[in-house]
């Protein structure tokens, strides 16, 4: 008997398209390795008196990827909770 390799899918709640529950979980996973990468740069620029520019510009650049992550689950960041939009200021 074949085994069938299908992929189970749900709506990401994005007008109707469909992202498998594989992606879905692959896609959290990276938005929290980001959220992890970004807290740790911050608090690194929170240490240091003369921040680089170079830990500035990768912190908005990990935001920016953040957002993108969000986006494909069909977040947005004004749909966050409260406490999350807080780790954000």
């Amino acid at each position: 008997m074949k085994k069938s390799n299908k992929k189970s899918t749900q709506t990401d709640g994005s007008g109707g398209a469909k992202m498998s529950v594989e992606n879905k979980i692959e896609t959290k996973m990276q938005i929290a390795a980001l959220e992890k990468i970004r807290q740790v740069l911050c608090q690194r620029r929170i240490r240091l008196e003369n921040v680089p520019c170079a830990i500035d510009m990768e912190i908005c650049h990990i935001e920016e990827k953040i957002s993108k992550e969000y986006a494909k689950l069909g977040i947005s960041m004004t749909d966050l909770p409260e406490k999350q939009k807080e780790a954000w200021k």
